[in-house]
């Protein structure tokens, strides 16, 4: 019995802690270890949500990472070959 008490008693600890992290004020930095308990509270509930949401049918489409411009080509090897002269010069500018 004393188990199951301590265990609801830190529950309730920790949901209090997460409750007063997720209405902190914006304008004042949340303290870190307050952060890292609202966090992981948020991430829980997250995961919650998502599995009740499969277990009704609602399936999400695949994810798929946001579209950005080509990134330009890779340097050649001829860019390095004067590695040493171009360290030179970027020292002395």
């Amino acid at each position: 019995m004393s188990q199951l008490f301590l265990g609801l008693a830190l529950a309730s600890i920790v949901g209090v802690l997460a409750l007063v992290g997720w209405t902190w004020p914006v304008r004042r930095a949340l303290p870190r270890a307050l952060a890292i308990v609202t966090w992981g509270v948020a991430a829980n509930v997250a995961v919650l949500y998502a599995w009740l949401r499969l277990l009704v049918g609602r399936r999400d489409a695949v994810w798929e990472p946001t579209r950005r411009a080509e990134l330009p080509a890779a340097a050649s090897p001829q860019h390095h070959r004067n590695r040493a002269q171009h360290d030179l010069e970027v020292l002395q500018r």
